[in-house]
């Protein structure tokens, strides 16, 4: 997992309140949600100091609407680098690398890892909550479903509001995986289909092979090899008439 630290890119933060007082903190708050505020806010004031030292002859209208556009070109390309920094989301899943998760969960979807990123590691959590019976989703899609359903009435009955994570577990500077583009995804998919058709015939292939010698009366030893994996494997030694069983490896109590 990658390490993405920032901070080196804080300018002094009496210069920030300045700057802010200046522009207004409405032009570099929308991207606080996709990478840290600072971060944001440190690039967006040094573009806009630079183009005000080399603009100076610019009408006042433009000068206005200057920080909205270095703003908006701005945040194209730091989310593209951005992006470029996360690892792509693996094939056959992955462990949380987070300290405090301690790898005792295997993922294999990145719908359940972006799930457990966003319900562990977001310190802030956005809740929608229906204006009728006051129920709190985390998917605005399913509130909408409740209100069609349940009160038969406007999917617009809700509001939105940020509330703490009481379950937070900071991140620190590892940054989460990210999912791939369509070729991306479809190689992943055909990666997994090959993993999984292995598994299948391997399978197939010990039972055969163990039912075989259960009917000739040769039945063969089981030997457990441990390991850290949600899935059984089973393969079959032929020169030891041994079938070897691959488990999860049991909790120590």
């Amino acid at each position: 997992m990658k390490n993405y630290d920032m901070k080196n890119n804080e300018i002094d933060q009496n210069e920030l309140m300045d700057y802010e007082e200046e522009f207004g903190k409405d032009e570099i708050l929308t991207a606080e949600k996709l990478i840290p505020s600072y971060y944001i806010k440190t690039l967006f004031l040094k573009e806009v100091e630079l183009l005000y030292k080399e603009n100076k002859n610019l009408s006042n209208k433009d000068l206005k609407t200057m920080p909205r556009k270095v703003y908006d070109k701005m945040l194209i390309a730091i989310e593209t680098e951005y992006l470029s920094t996360l690892e792509l989301w693996p094939a056959v899943g992955a462990y949380c690398y987070i300290e405090e998760c301690g790898k005792t969960q295997f993922v294999r979807s990145f719908n359940e890892y972006k799930s457990h990123f966003g319900s562990i590691h977001k310190e802030i959590l956005t809740l929608y909550t229906c204006q009728i019976c006051h129920l709190s989703r985390r998917k605005l899609q399913i509130l909408k479903k409740h209100l069609v359903k349940d009160h038969k009435c406007s999917q617009n009955r809700y509001r939105c509001m940020d509330v703490t994570n009481k379950n937070f577990v900071d991140p620190k500077y590892v940054l989460p995986y990210r999912v791939g583009d369509a070729n991306e995804r479809k190689e992943a998919q055909q990666t997994r289909e090959k993993v999984d058709e292995r598994k299948r015939k391997a399978k197939e292939d010990a039972q055969e092979t163990r039912k075989r010698y259960e009917e000739s009366g040769k039945k063969p030893h089981v030997e457990d090899n441990y390991y850290n994996y949600r899935d059984e494997r089973l393969t079959f030694n032929f020169d030891k008439n041994t079938l070897l069983r691959t488990v999860m490896k049991p909790k120590k109590h």
